[in-house]
């Protein structure tokens, strides 16, 4: 018997992540209609799973009306089309506002390793350069300085 490392096809990743996006969407149109539901209907609308998939299935012919994709059972407690979309602008507004909020977190976070890693960095280019040059500069070897070009003279001879 030989043991070889289990690896993932790239066939078992698209299924993965086509469920995964089936599933995401089915949350998104959940809570959109539970929201347009609660905020502008009778209250949150009560599926099941099985329910949820046939809304899935009816949405993308019922988008002038997305009202008409959800069961006749709950349909009646739904807003129309103006409250349906209005829902669907807070949750992206909500969505939108959290994207930034994380954004902002793990950009500051990202930030902070930057700048600890720069500050060490420093600290090892402090200690190694010689103490009488400065760092970074970047002197050319063909550019000829003049040592006695800005000096301050501390005794003058009287002239006479």
């Amino acid at each position: 018997m030989s043991s070889r490392p289990a690896s993932r096809s790239s066939g078992d990743v698209f299924v993965v992540a086509v469920v995964g996006a089936v599933v995401g969407l089915g949350a998104l149109v959940w809570a959109w209609g539970g929201l347009a539901g609660l905020i502008f209907g009778d209250g949150w609308p009560r599926l099941d799973g099985g329910q949820l998939a046939g809304v899935l299935a009816r949405l993308p012919g019922s988008l002038a009306h997305p009202g008409l994709a959800w069961p006749r059972a709950v349909r009646a407690g739904l807003p129309g089309a103006g409250g349906f979309y209005a829902a669907l602008a807070l949750i992206g507004v909500a969505c939108g506002g959290l994207a930034l909020v994380v954004a902002r977190a793990v950009g500051a976070g990202q930030m902070l390793c930057v700048n600890l890693l720069l500050q060490r960095e420093e600290r090892v280019n402090q200690r190694l350069r010689p103490r009488w040059a400065a760092g970074n500069i970047d002197v050319h070897r063909d550019i000829a300085v003049d040592a006695l070009e800005h000096v301050v003279a501390l005794l003058e001879w009287a002239a006479g």
